[in-house]
C-alpha cells in the first residue's frame, strides 16, 4: 500500500507527503521543496510544529508558515498512513476595490439613519408592525457591517498588509467578557470557558475580538443541534493555544477541504445569508499576524474543534504586566460581530441605547 500511495503522490504537482508513526516516510518532488530535500525520516513536530503534533483526528485542517510562507495542510488517514496535502491561500487579493467598499460604507450610513427614523416613527405610534421593521432593518445594517469588517480584514491578511496595533493585553479577562455578553444575547446555547490564571500575552485587542467573535459566530451559524460551546485557554511558555469546540453535528471530511477558501465553492444557497464564508481566512490572518496558526479537526456526529495558537511576546520588548491594558468591550461591536445568528430583538433599544 505504502509503495503504490508513493507512487501515485509522485506523480502530482500538488505538494504531498505520508507518515507512518508520526514520521515523514515519503514526500513528492514538490512536497521536498518546501520542506527540504532531507525531510524523510523527521517526526511530526519537527516539521510542522506543536501545534499540528497535538492532533490526533483522522482527518483535519491547518493553516500554518512553513518555509516563510502560509500553506494550508489537509491530514487524513489512510490504510495505517497519515496523507499529507500541501496548498497556499487564494493570492488574488481584488476582493473589492477600495472604491465599492466606500461606496458600501456610505449605503450603510444612510441605512443607519433611515433605520433611526424608523425606530423613531415606531415609538411614536406605538406601532408593533412598525417595530418589528426596524428591528429588522437593524439587524441587515449589522450584518452588512459585519460582512464589510470581514472584507476588509481578509483584504488585508491576503495582501500581507493587515494593519496591528499591539499592546499588552489580558486574553482571559477579553475571553470572560465576551462569553458572558454572548450568553446573555443567546441564553439556548451554554458558553462554558475554562482558564487557571491570567494569559497576558502582546496583541492587537481590535483583532483578537474580531477573531474571537468569528469563531463563536462560525459554532452559532453551522454547528447543527449546537447545544454548547467551550472555550479553553492555556500559556505554557511563550506561546497562548486558544480552542472552540462545539457539539454540533460535525463537517463532512469532503466539505473540510475548501473550509480555508475565501468564498466556498460548495456553500449552499441557503446559507448566503448566513456570511460569505470569509471568517476562517479571517481567523487564520490574525492568527498569522499575532506569530501563531489554526487547525480545525471535525467527527460528524461529534462536533467541531478549531484552535488558534498565538505567540505571547509578538511585538513587545517590556514585561507584560507593566504595560497592561484593560478590555473594554462595546455592546455595538459585539452585535456587529455576532449579527447573522441573534434575533430581531436583539437589535432595538434594550442593547443599544
Amino acid at each position: 500500500m505504502f509503495t503504490l500511495s508513493a507512487d501515485v503522490l509522485s506523480m502530482t504537482d500538488e505538494p504531498a507527503a505520508l507518515l507512518q508513526n508520526r514520521r515523514l516516510v515519503f514526500a513528492n518532488a514538490a512536497a521536498r521543496a518546501i520542506l527540504g530535500e532531507n525531510c524523510v525520516g523527521k517526526g511530526i513536530r519537527e516539521l510542522f510544529g506543536d501545534e499540528v503534533a497535538e492532533l490526533q483526528a483522522p482527518y483535519f485542517v491547518a493553516a500554518v508558515t512553513l518555509a516563510g510562507r502560509s500553506r494550508l495542510l489537509r491530514f487524513s488517514r489512510e490504510s495505517g498512513m497519515q496523507v499529507v496535502f500541501f496548498s497556499r491561500p487564494e493570492e488574488d487579493v481584488a476582493l473589492l476595490s477600495d472604491a465599492y467598499l466606500q461606496a458600501l460604507r456610505s449605503g450603510l450610513m444612510n441605512m443607519n439613519l433611515a433605520s433611526g427614523a424608523a425606530q423613531r416613527l415606531a415609538e411614536e405610534r406605538n406601532d408593533p408592525a412598525l417595530t418589528q421593521c426596524f428591528l429588522r432593518m437593524n439587524r441587515e445594517y449589522y450584518k452588512l457591517s459585519r460582512l464589510l469588517a470581514n472584507i476588509s480584514t481578509a483584504r488585508g491578511v491576503l495582501a500581507g498588509t493587515l494593519p496591528t496595533s499591539f499592546c499588552a493585553i489580558d486574553l482571559g479577562a477579553l475571553i470572560s467578557d465576551l462569553t458572558d455578553s454572548v450568553g446573555i444575547l443567546r441564553p439556548d446555547v451554554t458558553i462554558e470557558f475554562a482558564v487557571g490564571k491570567r494569559v497576558l500575552l502582546w496583541a492587537d485587542p481590535q483583532l483578537l475580538e474580531l477573531m474571537l467573535m468569528n469563531l463563536i459566530s462560525n459554532c452559532l451559524i453551522h454547528a447543527a443541534g449546537l447545544q454548547r460551546i467551550r472555550i479553553e485557554l492555556s500559556a505554557p511558555g511563550d506561546r497562548v493555544y486558544l480552542s472552540v469546540r462545539d457539539d454540533g453535528a460535525g463537517i463532512a471530511p469532503e466539505k473540510m477541504s475548501t473550509l480555508f477558501h475565501r468564498y466556498r465553492a460548495d456553500i449552499e444557497l441557503s446559507e448566503l445569508s448566513l456570511g460569505a464564508g470569509l471568517g476562517l481566512t479571517v481567523i487564520r490572518g490574525i492568527a498569522e499576524a499575532h506569530g501563531g496558526a489554526l487547525m480545525l479537526e471535525s467527527r460528524e456526529g461529534m462536533g467541531t474543534t478549531v484552535r488558534v495558537s498565538l505567540s505571547r511576546t509578538l511585538g513587545g520588548s517590556v514585561k507584560l504586566g507593566e504595560e497592561l491594558r484593560p478590555y473594554a468591550g462595546s455592546m455595538e461591536r459585539l452585535l456587529t460581530g455576532l449579527a447573522p445568528c441573534l434575533p430581531d430583538e436583539c437589535f432595538g433599544g434594550k442593547y443599544l441605547d
